[in-house]
């Protein structure tokens, strides 16, 4: 049994709870709601729409592509932020997937299959910082 006094240090490795809720901005229209990148705090949408939506006033007929995941390049030992990388998958699709899946399946995994089948996907690729040299 480990016990801790006042006078040792405590060091967490997940952020406080405060700062969770942060990472995802809650809007009534979830369209409209964005996910903040820790390391960068650059906000990627959560929902992007397909050219295919522009086209159809229907909610029906639109399909959207979902935020699955992203993350931050870094270069060199010093760790320098180049740009943050997001994965869009084609909403409808994945849930289809994660219903139907088996639970020893990872979502790495899903999406993955989800990829080699041909399913619409997006990588938006943004800059962490400006990098005109003139």
């Amino acid at each position: 049994m480990i016990s801790l006094s006042n006078a040792d240090t405590l060091k967490l490795d997940a952020a406080p709870a405060a700062q969770d809720k942060s990472l995802t901005g809650v809007a009534p229209d979830a369209s409209k709601q964005l996910v903040v990148d820790p390391d960068t705090s650059l906000g990627f949408p959560l929902y992007l729409p397909t050219p295919a939506s522009f086209k159809s006033s229907s909610a029906q007929d639109q399909s959207k592509l979902r935020l699955v995941g992203l993350g931050v390049r870094t270069v060199s030992f010093l760790r320098v932020r180049v740009y943050v990388a997001a994965l869009y998958i084609d909403e409808n699709k994945l849930q289809e997937r994660l219903t139907r899946a088996s639970n020893d399946r990872t979502l790495e995994q899903n999406v993955k299959e989800l990829l080699d089948d041909g399913t619409a996907a997006v990588i938006r690729i943004v800059p962490v910082r400006n990098t005109d040299f003139n």
